[in-house]
């Protein structure tokens, strides 16, 4: 009976870290970027109390020093991958501090120049646009790709 009991416990302090790090991967990138840059934290960062933005400080006081891996995982939160905005950068680049429709029609007009991402992403909002009509939905559409009730 005690090693059911030794057996069952351990399982489930084996489980804890996994439903941990599922946990914070969910954060809009913020625990890939945790998991990546951990071994820099610790190395960098250790004496720096959480809170108040203050490690993440640390992380780009540091920022030439940076393992590859956490340097890759910031820069892909910084360009909305965890929020699936394939566009983001190339806006940015193209279009610059245009909004709203004048930022679509500035993205219509780079077509060519958009990353193969991007590009993926504005097609596909044209298939869900053409597949909305075909069922009688009315929309009508901004400049930027996107379908407005």
């Amino acid at each position: 009976m005690k090693g059911k009991i030794w057996l069952l416990f351990l399982a489930a302090a084996m489980t804890l870290p996994a439903a941990a790090g599922a946990r914070e991967g969910g954060k809009g990138g913020k625990g890939v970027v945790r998991a990546a840059c951990k071994a820099d934290m610790d190395r960098f960062c250790k004496d720096i109390e959480p809170g108040g933005g203050r490690k993440k400080e640390c992380l780009k006081a540091h920022e030439a020093e940076l393992s590859a891996g956490c340097k890759a995982a910031i820069a892909a939160k910084k360009n909305g991958a965890g929020k699936n905005r394939p566009c983001r950068a190339d806006a940015e680049k193209l279009c610059g501090g245009l909004t709203g429709a004048e930022r679509g029609a500035c993205m219509k007009g780079h077509e060519s120049e958009l990353s193969a991402a991007c590009k993926a992403k504005r097609e596909e909002r044209r298939a869900e646009r053409r597949e909305r009509k075909k069922k009688g939905d009315k929309l009508s559409e901004d400049s930027g790709g996107r379908s407005v009730k």
